[in-house]
């Protein structure tokens, strides 16, 4: 068994990836076209209360790079 594909990875917000056309015998293994990255933030405990903050919010944005057919 012989296959020939091409995978279209659909992210959250729209973004799309495409790959170029594969071939591949026996099995077809997909995978998502991305490294996986920790972050972190961390805070003093102390200066947080005694400034009266009761909530923190975080975001973190990627840029995904993209490869038209």
């Amino acid at each position: 068994m012989s296959y020939e594909y091409q995978t279209t990875w659909s992210f959250f917000g729209g973004r799309k990836w495409f790959s170029r056309g594969r071939r591949q015998r026996g099995a077809v293994n997909l995978a998502p076209p991305f490294q996986k990255r920790s972050g972190g933030s961390a805070a003093d405990p102390d200066v947080i209360a005694t400034a009266g903050v009761r909530s923190i919010t975080v975001k973190l944005f990627y840029k995904l790079a993209t490869r038209s057919r």
